[in-house]
């Protein structure tokens, strides 16, 4: 019900500034693209070669678990041509519907095109009109071959909206499906051989990132929720048989249990960004700290 008020009174704002925004698309030579998270806003860019104009629905530093988009956000996206996303996340599954109301004229495709999801891991459950449904590990961006897959698919939406600019396109997909490729090596380089294939994260994210690379991820967070007491000591006992020494945790999240964990076991926390826009420094950081810390 809180969610069905906080609607309406966005279309009601939205009422508001729409005639601005569109205003100012109108003379904007550029078409804006809209999309969910900063990775695909690094795809859109370089793919684009600039074409195009982007916008991120979910800023830097936010949990697309719990964030409402902000008025001004959902006035400019009247004014999109496209818009893209993961999916199979709780913003999706809040504002999706009503993203593509605000703006009919909107082409919404959803990036999960070739990619063998993985059901139920991340533990995104939702509740609607009291039905509950278990969803998707949406963090395929977080896997080379995962992404090179949604690089393909922002390269022929593009076609499709552009096809003047196809060969552009084409040359600059070309360009990053390299890079991607090149991480793609680093990680089966780097992570071969490792006896130690067992690492624990607070909130699962690296799951795709895992199967690809054969690692066996511990996520504490279960549900959406953090563990209890007796949970935390479960996942001591399995940290110290697994001989983990390194808890991994988004810059999003509470690091309270992690770090409690990290001390019984003698260990330590790493932070990372999985929502960062540099994708390929941010995957080459992941990489490495991954090595360091299955290597202790």
């Amino acid at each position: 019900m809180f969610k069905r008020y906080q609607l309406i009174l966005y279309t009601l704002t939205i009422a508001g500034l729409l005639s601005g925004c569109l205003s100012r698309q109108a003379n904007n030579a550029r078409p804006l693209v809209a999309v969910s998270i900063l990775p695909l806003q690094y795809l859109v860019d370089n793919i684009s070669g600039g074409t195009v104009e982007t916008m991120v629905m979910l800023p830097p530093g936010t949990n697309h678990e719990a964030y409402d988009p902000a008025p001004k956000q959902m006035a400019q996206l009247a004014g999109a041509k496209l818009y893209l996303t993961t999916g199979n996340t709780a913003f999706d599954e809040t504002w999706l519907p009503n993203l593509a109301e605000n703006n009919p004229q909107m082409t919404v495709r959803i990036l999960t095109d070739g990619i063998e999801l993985i059901a139920g891991s991340c533990n995104h459950e939702e509740h609607y009109g009291g039905d509950h449904h278990e969803g998707i590990d949406p963090h395929y961006w977080l896997a080379p071959r995962s992404f090179k897959l949604m690089a393909s698919g922002i390269f022929r939406e593009l076609s499709r909206m552009m096809p003047e600019n196809k060969a552009l396109f084409q040359q600059k997909y070309d360009s990053i499906a390299s890079v991607i490729d090149g991480i793609d090596s680093l990680a089966s380089k780097e992570l071969v051989g490792l006896s130690n294939r067992h690492f624990m994260v607070f909130h699962p994210a690296l799951t795709y990132f895992a199967r690809d690379y054969g690692l066996e991820q511990v996520a504490i967070e279960a549900d959406g929720k953090a563990p209890g007491v007796s949970g935390l000591r479960s996942f001591i006992d399995i940290a110290r048989e697994g001989n983990i020494k390194v808890i991994f945790i988004q810059k999003e999240y509470d690091s309270t249990n992690a770090a409690a964990i990290a001390r019984e076991i003698g260990g330590t926390t790493r932070s990372f960004d999985h929502m960062a826009y540099d994708w390929p420094a941010n995957m080459t950081r992941i990489i490495q700290s991954m090595k360091e810390s299955l290597n202790q």
